[in-house]
């Protein structure tokens, strides 16, 4: 109760006029409050549009999703960051930053990108800074994102044959690779552990081993950095994912920690389909990521960048290419994509390989969001961070949607008491290639919704 009287106080403090106007002093050891304005810049956003970002203070940018504290609020575009909240560090003189998260807005990506904040020994006895105006300021393709970590594998669609995919491997890491692959159905079969009977050697020592896999062929020629995977695009296995060991290393003991690239078949239904992406790539633009010449004219995709807004972002596919193509795809949300009749979509991209998944999600109080499938394997919502522990709370629901063009929803209620999902538990895992609308109950307040790895 104390601390929720503080924080309504600096919430009174914050709408009664601007934090960088009067000097706010806090006696209370608890807190250190970090006080100030986003600045639009040149984005054109103002007034509502700036109470969707979320502030975040922290020490080291390697780090941040571990050990950082975020704004209370914004409120057109005032924000009250507690820096002592949940940082898991002591706050001492020295090096900080502020960032937000992005956020989407008529099809654009926009966010403060990381700036340096110097607290002093006058601030830290003092208990609070207020920050100068322009301080913080947003950007077209700014804020904290997910970093896309350069594993030394790629994954890439073939310029050649539009039907093929390339894997290549970095020499300077990979002088000569063993390459593993696996298939699987579609539903999410990824496998990190090693396993001989699903993970099979296909390259090594400048030879491919399998010719034949996966619905198509593979192919190296000598002397190169990549192998060509024949017939991946829209057709072969649904699931085909790839890992690049150093030659003679036993897999039993580096299997895990190497990294892996892969692609999904995503069969989509005539109507309305709800899907998601479970792989990273450091182009995120939906001309990259879901490839318009699979589709036909008039197919649409759809996106609710806020989860306490009824509107969307759209873009159409119009004689191969994208309407509106400056929309971002993200693993961590789920989209529509509307076709006028049965297709098959694929994507592709690196597993992400980090324990916690980085770019959390803000659903707000009664909001609904779509999110999506972040790792290539099922696993329950409990497993993934859609727990207790990660903010879940009784009455909170998840929706996803099975089959394409019914508007027909499979729903499960969260209840704390036994930290677990209704059943049946077919519908309280994430399966590929599904998006889920999480849906927040109402007077359970905002949900920093976080994901970690199930594996």
């Amino acid at each position: 109760m104390f601390r929720r009287s503080i924080i309504l106080l600096i919430g009174l403090l914050l709408i009664a006029g601007s934090a960088s106007a009067t000097p706010v002093q806090n006696p209370y050891p608890v807190t250190f409050w970090i006080n100030g304005d986003l600045d639009a810049g040149d984005t054109g956003l103002s007034g509502d549009s700036l109470s969707g970002f979320e502030v975040y203070f922290f020490k080291d940018l390697g780090t941040y999703q571990d050990h950082y504290a975020m704004s209370l609020s914004v409120i057109n575009g005032r924000f009250a960051v507690n820096a002592l909240d949940d940082m898991g560090l002591k706050l001492e003189a020295g090096d900080y930053y502020l960032a937000t998260k992005p956020q989407d807005f008529g099809g654009k990506s926009y966010g403060a990108d990381p700036t340096l904040l110097q607290i002093t020994p006058a601030h830290t006895s003092e208990g609070y800074i207020n920050l100068p105006a322009g301080f913080l300021r947003l950007k077209e393709g700014g804020g904290l994102g997910v970093a896309v970590v350069a594993t030394g594998l790629t994954i890439a669609r073939s310029t050649t044959d539009p039907a093929d995919l390339i894997v290549t491997w970095d020499k300077a890491i990979y002088s000569n690779p063993t390459i593993y692959a696996m298939t699987g159905d579609g539903s999410g079969q990824y496998d990190n552990d090693y396993d001989a009977a699903k993970w099979l050697k296909i390259f090594e020592n400048g030879t491919v081993l399998i010719t034949d896999f996966g619905g198509g062929k593979v192919q190296y020629t000598a002397g190169g950095n990549s192998m060509t995977h024949t017939g991946q695009i829209a057709a072969g296995s649904n699931e085909v994912y790839y890992k690049t060991l150093v030659n003679g290393a036993d897999p039993a003991a580096a299997f895990g920690a190497a990294p892996a690239v892969g692609k999904l078949n995503i069969h989509l239904g005539a109507g309305m389909n709800v899907a998601s992406v479970p792989f990273e790539n450091a182009a995120t633009g939906i001309d990259k990521i879901f490839s318009a010449d699979l589709l036909t004219n008039g197919d649409n995709l759809y996106f609710k960048p806020l989860s306490d807004r009824a509107n969307t972002d759209k873009s159409t596919v119009k004689d191969g290419a994208w309407s509106n193509p400056a929309i971002n795809i993200r693993s961590n949300y789920g989209y529509w994509l509307e076709t006028s009749a049965a297709k098959v979509m694929t994507v592709w991209g690196g597993v992400n390989q980090e324990g916690a998944y980085a770019q959390t999600t803000l659903i707000k109080d009664a909001g609904i969001l779509v999110i999506g499938c972040i790792y290539p394997k099922a696993a329950l919502f409990t497993d993934s961070g859609l727990n207790k522990a990660g903010g879940a709370k009784s009455g909170d629901a998840v929706y996803y949607k099975p089959l394409a063009g019914s508007p027909n929803t499979q729903k499960v209620l969260f209840s704390e008491s036994g930290d677990q999902w209704s059943d049946p538990v077919i519908d309280r895992t994430f399966r590929l290639p599904f998006g889920y609308w999480y849906e927040r109950k109402s007077g359970n307040g905002n949900l920093d919704l976080g994901r970690k790895r199930p594996w």
